[in-house]
């Protein structure tokens, strides 16, 4: 049996698929899936098109993983990636609707976009951010989950009285118990090279 690779980095993840684990392929596409996705949208394409664009960005991360020599430009290497395959898909949306498809004349687009523009970049590596502490997070103990989430997530963090109060457990514990869960966290988050 495979074993699960949740919490696993990338670097792991990518050693494991050219291994031929199909598990840590569908949790490396699913673990930046929502980093494709989010791109997508920000090009204002639709959810089918989104489908479409994942597949692509599929296919070609498939065809280079060999060739990734540095992992930790995994992600901005995906969302580039993503970036022009939605390029692509917009400009072929306007050829069918009958507009005038400008950037199309350039057959070498994506050697001419040398990155993504300024903010969408960021607003991109902050989802992809929270994405992954997600991840961890999901990883944590339950109790360690609903702590941390109680004084750092919620809309309105607690204070240590309140949390101890909506735990059931002396205030007194919540320093300690936080300080443990944020280790736990951060040594998962390790793990997944963040």
């Amino acid at each position: 049996m495979t074993p699960p690779t949740a919490g696993r980095s990338d670097a792991d993840l990518i050693y494991r698929c050219l291994d031929g684990d199909a598990t840590a392929w569908d949790d490396l596409i699913r673990r930046y899936s929502g980093l494709v996705y989010s791109v997508v949208y920000q090009t204002g394409l639709s959810a089918d098109d989104a489908a479409d664009v994942l597949q692509m960005v599929s296919v070609t991360l498939l065809d280079h993983l060999r060739d990734l020599r540095d992992v930790s430009r995994l992600m901005p290497w995906i969302a580039r990636t993503t970036y022009h395959h939605a390029l692509r898909v917009a400009m072929r949306n306007r050829r069918h609707e009958g507009m005038p498809a400008s950037l199309a004349a350039d057959p070498d687009l994506e050697a001419s976009m040398a990155d993504l523009p300024g903010d969408l970049s960021e607003r991109i590596t902050a989802l992809h951010e929270q994405q992954i502490v997600g991840e961890a997070m999901a990883l944590l103990s339950p109790r360690c989950r609903e702590l941390l989430t109680a004084l750092f997530l919620s809309d309105s963090p607690m204070s240590y009285a309140e949390a101890a109060q909506h735990l059931d457990v002396p205030v007194g514990s919540i320093g300690p118990t936080r300080n443990r869960c944020l280790q736990r966290l951060r040594a998962l988050l390790d793990t997944m090279d963040f």
